[in-house]
C-alpha cells in the first residue's frame, strides 16, 4: 500500500483500525471486555461492513451472542 496512498490516508486506516475487533467469539469477547475496561464506556457504536446480507446478519446474531456473555 505505501505507493498507492497518501501519508493522510494511511494516517486516517491506522486510526480507523486502531479499534477494529476481529476474531472468533471468544476473541471477540476477551478483546471487547479489555477495550471497555480500558475506556470506560457505557455505550458502544458497532460497525459490520459486509456487503453480503446473510454474512452480515450471521456476524450481528454472533455479536448478539457475544454480548448476552458480556459482564455488566
Amino acid at each position: 500500500m505505501e505507493s498507492i496512498w497518501s501519508a493522510p490516508e494511511k494516517h486516517m486506516v491506522e486510526h480507523m483500525l486502531q479499534y477494529a475487533i476481529v476474531g472468533s467469539k471468544a476473541s471477540v469477547a476477551f478483546q471487547l471486555e479489555r477495550f471497555i475496561e480500558s475506556t470506560g464506556i457505557d455505550e458502544l457504536i458497532i460497525s459490520m461492513p459486509i456487503h453480503d446480507a446473510d454474512a452480515r446478519l450471521k456476524s450481528l446474531t454472533l455479536m448478539a451472542e457475544v454480548r448476552e456473555g458480556l459482564a455488566g
